[in-house]
């Protein structure tokens, strides 16, 4: 199976399916929002297995999936330097890149229904063309850590690795070989980026447990602004890329291990793990990340945070990543498998709370504590109705409410996670799951290098 190819006849059917097939609203998705509730229910509440898939032999323990926006193609990726191309409908692998990175590869995005990105822990991103997978249309060098997010907003291509460089590649000013990119940001201690649907919120996560958010977003003014904030201590005059800190919501230290921004930029969710691995357990928190915009009044936004106090965590990151003697890097011993991937925490101070800031905490649920220190991946359904999260062997389906209500139709006392149903399906652990785009189907990987897809019995 390691040379499992498909003809390129089969592919363009499933590229020839996503992109004409299925009736779809003007945004590309099919949208249950006002639907009566006794049908999102019944669509939501009948999760079952559907197709599985042994890729283990192409991609080893897959770490990452990424969805074409039709839905009907899944890149999976993982620690073999491999890319594994799925047709999400039969659950049948139609082509594979044997050799595509040097090293892992940590995440993959589609930014059309043909073309997607890959990061790796050799520091370099490639751009693929699912037509032709012969060869990468381009490798992007700029990083100097392990690639661990990308992201594709207001035409941008924007990349984080964990030495804390946070990179915007301009793909609509390609000429020939090379793009021309800058650095966004560098925040030592960065962990996680992530960006909303929307394209108006860009959030980055630290080992610390810290979460940082810019809102209404303006990517070419986002470097300037914040070391502007930073240099003049008080905000620019612009309204553009506000800045909201939240801290994490429990006395003991944790590290954001995934975080995913719901499909409507109502709230984000966030997956964190202790950071200290002799305290068991993880956890996931959803906040409120709706801010006014035509407020005037900063104080009256309760995530507000001053120039001076994100001042002061920015220079408290910096004090700290450089007396450390231990960088941030994921400890790989080559032979044994059973730390694969974990995360050296070791060395984590605890931090005092961020200077008060708070954060509106809407619910949250704990999660299984096995293969601590591995990242785990979840995600939103296509609607924001439900989570999927890797739980122990199989995956965990979370939601807001018995009948799968949307957030903000829950009750204002309720403030844990309801979960509708858990499923085990792998022989090992659980990595990373993801949601098509859509409709109510999703996708599990983990160490086994299986691929299990979900959705309901219809």
């Amino acid at each position: 199976m390691g040379a499992f190819t498909k003809s390129k006849s089969c592919l363009e059917h499933v590229l020839h399916r996503g992109v004409h097939g299925g009736i779809r609203s003007n945004s590309g998705h099919f949208d249950l929002v006002g639907l009566r509730s006794t049908c999102t229910e019944y669509v939501h509440s009948d999760i079952a297995i559907l197709e599985s898939l042994d890729i283990a032999i192409d991609v080893g323990a897959v770490f990452n999936f990424g969805f074409s926006p039709s839905g009907h193609l899944v890149a999976a990726v993982g620690e073999l330097p491999c890319i594994a191309l799925i047709d999400t409908q039969r659950g049948k692998l139609v082509q594979s890149v044997p050799v595509a990175h040097l090293d892992c590869i940590n995440f993959t995005k589609f930014i059309n229904d043909y073309q997607f990105a890959t990061g790796s822990d050799d520091k370099c991103i490639k751009l693929w063309d699912v037509r032709h997978l012969k060869s990468e249309l381009l490798t992007l060098k700029g990083h100097k850590g392990w690639v661990k997010n990308i992201e594709f907003c207001q035409g941008m291509l924007i990349t984080s690795d964990l030495e804390g460089s946070v990179i915007a590649w301009d793909l609509k000013r390609i000429h020939k070989t090379k793009v021309p990119h800058r650095p966004l940001l560098h925040f030592p201690d960065l962990v996680r980026i992530a960006c909303s649907l929307q394209e108006d919120k860009l959030v980055i996560s630290t080992k610390y447990g810290h979460v940082l958010i810019f809102d209404n977003l303006r990517l070419d003014s986002l470097p300037s602004d914040f070391d502007y904030m930073r240099k003049k201590k008080h905000r620019p005059e612009s309204s553009y890329n506000r800045m909201f800190v939240i801290r994490d919501h429990s006395s003991k230290l944790h590290t954001t291990s995934s975080m995913k921004i719901h499909p409507k930029g109502w709230c984000l969710a966030t997956r964190m793990q202790r950071a200290n691995h002799s305290i068991s357990g993880e956890m996931m928190f959803v906040d409120n990340i709706t801010f006014d915009a035509d407020s005037s009044d900063e104080e009256s936004l309760p995530n507000t945070t001053s120039p001076e106090k994100i001042e002061a965590i920015y220079s408290s990151y910096i004090y700290h990543y450089a007396s450390s003697r231990s960088p941030f890097h994921p400890t790989l011993p080559s032979l044994n498998r059973e730390m694969f991937r974990r995360c050296d925490l070791s060395s984590c101070k605890n931090l005092s709370p961020v200077f008060g800031v708070q954060s509106q905490l809407l619910a949250s649920t704990v999660e299984s504590d096995v293969a601590q220190g591995i990242f785990k991946e979840f995600a939103f359904s296509y609607d924001g109705r439900m989570i999927c999260s890797p739980y122990r062997r199989g995956v965990r389906f979370l939601s807001f409410s018995k009948n799968f209500n949307e957030i903000c139709d829950i009750s204002a006392s309720q403030t844990a996670l309801y979960e509708s149903a858990v499923i085990s399906t792998h022989s090992h652990f659980v990595f990373t799951t993801a949601a098509s785009p859509v409709d109510v189907r999703f996708v599990s990987g983990g160490e086994d290098g299986k691929v299990q897809f979900y959705g309901p019995r219809l």
